[in-house]
């Protein structure tokens, strides 16, 4: 499924691909707060579940971007990950909350964003 609007139809997938990776991100912390509930894992635990959970965003956001690209789909899936990571990064900042405690979080959190995103253009 070749998409070949242009820049404006690019623009509205990336958007969509966000909406439906922070959907899938909702629903994938709903899930793990009740693991938690029930289960208690450790910090450790947690935090590799919530670098799954942008994983699996990225990888749905990138692969829905991907199948909208007519070329360098990878391309199209890695922005749709940084992107996705921009507005975290942002959310974070505004609320004046950090999601990740160090520079390393961050910039794993980032790292697997995209690979993520890209991984899900490659699919496409």
């Amino acid at each position: 499924m070749e998409y070949s609007g242009g820049r404006t139809g690019m623009i509205r997938a990336l958007a969509a691909a966000q909406v439906l990776a922070w959907l899938i991100t909702a629903a994938l912390l709903l899930a793990m707060a009740f693991v938690m509930w029930k289960f208690q894992p450790d910090m450790g635990k947690m935090q590799l579940g919530i670098y799954g959970i942008y994983v699996l965003s990225c990888l749905f956001a990138g692969r829905y971007t991907g199948k909208r690209g007519a070329h360098r789909k990878f391309l199209w899936g890695m922005c749709s990950g940084m992107l996705y990571f921009g507005i975290l990064a942002a959310v974070s900042v505004l609320s004046k909350r950090t999601v990740q405690p160090d520079a390393l979080h961050r910039v794993l959190a980032f790292v697997f964003c995209t690979a993520g995103g890209m991984l899900g253009g490659m699919t496409a």
